[in-house]
């Protein structure tokens, strides 16, 4: 008979796995689960059933006819719970309030199969002493109170769409390379500073207060949140038309570039010359704006099927394009926001010869120069193919030939200079 691997996992106290699409190992310590309530229990069978999935907009709190359980025994489960994995009164009440919250807005599915995640984070939690109601189960007074719970429901909604951000951009709930980005996402929604008390850790707020929902919920959550105008405009630019999606971002961003270019001098040589891959582009952005989650690494934790992926053709044309988008990056420098982007420096190994060539034609000729009208056709000269670039183009030749056409453009400039001071002598007064 083989070892059950769950029971042994579970002996250690927690759960091990391997976080969908990310290939890295997670742990979430069973002390983080969601405690439910043991009065759950006993509910009558049709309110199990009704909250068997998720129902957002409805609270198991408050829905008529379907109460699953009171808040003071859930945020008193949550409260001991947290405070047991944190020794830490603020981050205990803070955490069991957005928990409460969030499960306030029917993020709340008691099988399993309707999380869409393979291990199960809720937890029946029995009182002490076999009683709720005893002294031993209360929250202690602190002095906090009041505006740990103002924070909690001014930003609980932009706290799990700043989580479903994230996490839809890089495939993870945290790790400490993010606290960077979630610092910014935070100043960016002015909550940095919470007044009279500390904020738990980026750890804590993204990842082991929220992971036991499931990350479906959450997401949906958000972007209901979007919808309805719920959370700051600095997180709804965000979500428009939707969040970067991780393991598809390069295509996406790649679309984002070539977009920007529209505005160069090049950019009408460069759409003829490489139409088709243009066009295959075009298409799979299209594709993935209609379904984006479909293509997301992690596809079967938010949506409940396989992920899907870029087709061959598109990745072929992002081969194609993306050293003229990275040379195009180049020459724009720091004034862009598209600078800082990793998706398509990464996807394409770097800045080669060919994007750098690429940034001295823009430099060159991207500008409306009247000297440089006629300089774009050294495009066809150095790439003459039509359907492809040869990304092992040696980089001293290119350069050779785009300062061969510098050169030949400045003798022409000069004979133009002389022939016109020419015609003015020749001009009678």
């Amino acid at each position: 008979m083989a070892l059950d691997l769950n029971n042994l996992i579970n002996f250690y106290n927690g759960t091990a796995l391997l976080e969908a699409g990310t290939q890295e190992w997670g742990y979430i310590d069973a002390g983080w689960h969601l405690m439910i309530p043991d009065t759950y229990n006993a509910v009558p069978q049709d309110i199990k059933t009704h909250w068997s999935r998720y129902r957002l907009g409805t609270s198991p709190f408050t829905s008529e006819g379907n109460v699953a359980f009171s808040k003071d025994n859930f945020l008193k489960a949550n409260y001991r719970a947290i405070f047991v994995m944190t020794n830490n009164a603020d981050t205990a009440l803070f955490g069991a309030l957005l928990r409460m919250a969030i499960v306030d807005s029917g993020c709340l599915a008691m099988v399993l199969g309707e999380r869409r995640v393979s291990v199960d984070e809720y937890t029946i939690m029995a009182p002490l002493n076999g009683n709720w109601g005893d002294v031993a189960n209360n929250i202690p007074t602190n002095p906090n109170a009041n505006a740990i719970a103002q924070y909690v429901r001014r930003f609980h909604l932009t706290l799990v769409s700043q989580l479903a951000f994230v996490f839809c951009a890089r495939g993870h709930h945290y790790t400490n390379e993010l606290n960077e980005q979630y610092r910014r996402l935070q100043e960016a929604c002015f909550m940095v500073a919470a007044p009279g008390f500390n904020l738990p850790s980026n750890e804590h707020l993204y990842r082991n207060i929220v992971h036991c929902f499931g990350m479906a919920c959450l997401l949906d959550l958000s972007l209901k949140a979007v919808q309805e105008a719920k959370i700051p405009a600095a997180m709804t630019i965000r979500f428009t038309p939707h969040p970067p999606i991780a393991g598809i971002a390069h295509i996406t961003t790649l679309k984002a570039i070539l977009n920007s270019m529209e505005k160069e001098m090049l950019w009408k040589q460069v759409k003829n010359h490489f139409a088709k891959s243009l066009e295959i582009l075009d298409l799979m952005v299209a594709d993935i704006h209609g379904r984006p989650f479909d293509y997301h690494v992690s596809s079967m934790i938010l949506t409940g099927h396989a992920r899907r992926m870029a087709s061959e053709d598109s990745i072929i044309a992002f081969n194609e394009l993306s050293q003229i988008c990275l040379g195009y990056l180049e020459y724009l420098g720091n004034r862009n926001s598209l600078h800082r982007q990793k998706a398509v420096t990464s996807k394409a190994g770097g800045l080669g010869p060919v994007a750098e060539t690429w940034e001295e034609a823009f430099t060159q000729y991207g500008k409306p120069d009247i000297k440089h009208l006629t300089a774009p056709e050294f495009i066809l000269e150095m790439f003459p193919s039509s359907s492809s670039i040869d990304f092992k183009v040696n980089r001293v030749i290119a350069r050779d030939k785009l300062a061969d056409k510098k050169a030949e453009l400045d003798v022409r400039n000069a004979e133009l200079d002389l022939k016109i001071k020419e015609l003015q002598i020749q001009q009678p007064q």
